[in-house]
């Protein structure tokens, strides 16, 4: 049990992209097995629609909200009270989380636009639906590593201010 723990905290960012793409092709497997044409019954266009239209918007303002936070930040990096997480070898992965974070909310935008513009009703497109899953479920992962890092940030710079370790 220690080593696989040891072992996700060294890995986290791939495992769950790992975990994001079986979720996404048991999802993909499915749906060619029970619904081969890919019309998913009681999943109307104007449903996908709506749910392109909802992940848009909330992942456009979560990434301002991430961008905003890395901001802050690097505002803050040279302040006293981050100095034991500026010392620690964790610091890159911080960067290196929150700017993955970044990265897949805004490709998730663009996927949720062109699922819009390309999942169309009278044609679904199982190869559009399967690229927003993915993102959608690896962005649920990021943004939840985000909020545990933000987390992390929060408690150092308590303890640092309160004398704690």
């Amino acid at each position: 049990m220690i080593r696989l723990q040891r072992f996700w905290r060294r890995r986290f960012l791939e495992i769950e992209l790992t975990l994001a793409v079986i979720i996404t092709i048991t999802v993909a497997v499915a749906i060619l097995i029970f619904a081969p044409d890919g019309d998913i019954p009681g999943i109307t266009k104007e449903d996908r629609s709506l749910v392109y239209r909802t992940t848009a918007s909330v992942a456009a303002a979560l990434l301002g909200f991430l961008i905003t936070v890395v901001s802050v930040i690097l505002g803050f990096a040279h302040s006293d009270q981050l100095s034991v997480l500026r010392k620690s070898r964790h610091y890159l992965t911080l960067w290196h989380v929150f700017f993955n974070a970044i990265q897949v909310l805004a490709f998730l935008v663009l996927a949720s636009f062109a699922g819009l513009l390309l999942d169309l009703k009278d044609s679904p497109r199982l190869w559009v639906e399967m690229i927003f899953l993915f993102l959608a479920t690896l962005a649920i992962f990021r943004v939840a590593r985000s909020i545990w890092v933000l987390r992390q940030i929060i408690l150092i710079v308590a303890n640092a201010m309160t004398g704690q370790k």
